[in-house]
């Protein structure tokens, strides 16, 4: 028999909006590890939403970013194996 490791891995997903409830596409979506100082990027797409994939569990800052809105900061949330946080 053949037997395959498993890579634990978590990700971020959500949609980005305006107040309004607007879709935002082009947002910078970014998560910082904070144990290992990874950054990984992504941008919203046309319907707003995100994903940020292939994580490795741990600590990490979240942020949104697009030009004429003030960022939106996460500073610490934890990722376990396997999760998928949904952030909006």
């Amino acid at each position: 028999a053949v037997v395959w490791a498993q890579n634990p891995t978590a990700s971020f997903t959500g949609r980005i909006t305006d107040p309004a409830a607007a879709a935002i596409p082009g947002a910078v979506v970014q998560a910082l590890n904070l144990d290992t100082n990874q950054r990984r990027e992504a941008r919203s797409g046309g319907d707003g939403n995100y994903v940020i994939p292939n994580l490795n569990p741990g600590r990490y800052r979240f942020e949104v970013s697009f030009e004429g809105f003030r960022s939106y900061r996460r500073p610490e949330l934890s990722l376990d194996t396997d999760q998928q946080m949904r952030l909006d």
